[in-house]
């Protein structure tokens, strides 16, 4: 039913609509922020591991730390993000005809919607994590491999409303997770192979753009149908991430560093030396994680 709904709103509507719609769904993701609080637990506690974590030099915390990597800077992420950059001028070009005067969205405009986006992805994050292991680490329940597992184990140890909370925020997040990453893959596939797309155009203009979304969705039904793991496919795919963003973050700041590309719009030196930052905590984490587990 939720990948029907998915894709007639992605298949119907246009970018300008759709993008409202994605809007309001984002803040379904709040709802973890609301378990967070709900969870009782020692949050100074919490807050003091967060500066200070009790992480060993084990395959397993060194994956861990690249999973969470990899899910907080994905790489599907950089061809979203642009990729609705170019809608946006779409749009406005094709408003430009009853509109002279119109402008294109300023640089500080795309910085502030990073970093809020950015912003609010750490926090819930956070509270993410604060919550799992308040509740169902602290009871020792560790393996979890579907979200209706996640919410039936909260049941017992949190209550009803933190378990309704917590089903509520994830169908909020699936509606709104789903159309991204399987129009992301389609903005990835069609740029490469010089395809026409672009949720701003209707399905009969960029049929393969459309179609890949479509196989996306119908593969994320099946994936579910079939009983697979959606936990564990998740954590394995950030982990993918986790290895596949540096090289891209790499290539980014290459770009966005040269002044034949950017002109007056290079990258300052602030922004250059965070991102340097993270790529190379990045590049550490995930070649630290890979020689360990050669050697295990």
């Amino acid at each position: 039913m939720f990948g029907g709904a998915i894709l007639f709103l992605e298949l119907r509507f246009r970018y300008r609509t759709y993008e409202k719609i994605l809007k309001w769904l984002a803040f379904s993701i709040f709802s973890c922020v609301g378990v967070a609080l709900v969870v009782r637990s020692e949050l100074l506690d919490a807050v003091k591991a967060a500066v200070k974590p009790s992480l060993g030099f084990t395959t397993a915390s060194l994956v861990a730390i690249t999973a969470i990597f990899g899910t907080t800077i994905s790489p599907y992420l950089f061809f979203w993000q642009n990729a609705e950059e170019v809608e946006e001028e779409r749009e406005q070009n094709a408003a430009e005809t009853t509109r002279e005067n119109q402008k294109y969205r300023g640089i500080s405009e795309m910085r502030a919607d990073v970093a809020s986006g950015m912003g609010a992805g750490v926090l819930v994050a956070m509270c993410i994590i604060y919550a799992a292991g308040a509740s169902l680490n602290k009871s020792g329940v560790t393996d979890i491999a579907t979200a209706t597992q996640a919410a039936e184990a909260l049941r017992p140890i949190a209550g009803n409303f933190c378990s309704l909370l917590f089903a509520l925020g994830i169908i909020g997040t699936g509606l709104l997770a789903v159309p991204v990453l399987a129009g992301s893959s389609a903005y990835a596939l069609a740029d490469a192979l010089g395809w026409e797309e672009g949720l701003s155009r209707p399905v009969h203009e960029a049929p393969a753009f459309y179609g890949i979304i479509v196989a996306g969705v119908v593969g994320g039904v099946a994936m579910n149908l079939l009983g697979l793991p959606a936990v564990k496919a998740l954590y394995w795919s950030a982990v993918a991430n986790g290895f596949a963003a540096p090289p891209l973050m790499l290539l980014i700041n290459l770009l966005a560093s040269s002044k034949d590309l950017m002109g007056d719009k290079v990258s300052g030196g602030l922004s250059k030396l965070w991102l340097w930052l993270g790529t190379g905590i990045m590049f550490a984490a995930g070649l630290a994680s890979g020689i360990f587990s050669l050697s295990d």
